[in-house]
Order: structure tokens, then sequence, then C-alpha cells
């Protein structure tokens, strides 16, 4: 949010939803994977976020590899028009 707003800085990790539940583990086991090499908290990447979204929007993709795409959810105005 803060790079694909430009908004301020408000926590320290990364919120994401992670949309293949039957991968959580393997999902888990990168991100310990990059917190150990990276020399970050485990919990750099929160998926807590998800029990506040209502659905997914289709916001621009700022990122698509392999296996992961990174995109931007839309601003709250943009969902109720």
């Amino acid at each position: 949010m803060v790079l694909g707003f430009n908004a301020r800085l408000s926590t320290r990790d990364v919120d994401a939803l992670i949309l293949a539940p039957s991968d959580i583990g393997r999902v888990r086991n990168w991100v310990k994977k990059v917190a150990d090499e990276q020399g970050w908290p485990d919990d750099w990447l929160n998926d807590g976020a998800k029990g506040f979204l209502i659905g997914v929007s289709a916001g621009p993709i700022l990122l698509e590899v392999p296996g992961i795409v990174v995109q931007r959810p839309l601003r709250a105005s943009h969902c109720l028009q």
C-alpha cells in the first residue's frame, strides 16, 4: 500500500492475501526462508489483512513472476462506484 498509493509508512510488514490456501504451508516456508536470508522478523509477511477484505479487487499488477502476482487493491472510492 505504501508503494502503490505513495502512502506514509505505517507498519513494518507486508500485507498479503494468499489465494491458494492449499499452498499456505509452502508460502510460510518461503516467508521464513526470506526472513532468515534478509535478517527480517518471521512475521514480515502478514496475511491477517484478509479479515478486512470484502472481496478481491482487480487493481493494477505491480509484479508478476512465476507463482507470484503482486497486485495493488483499488482504492475504496473505486470499489463503491
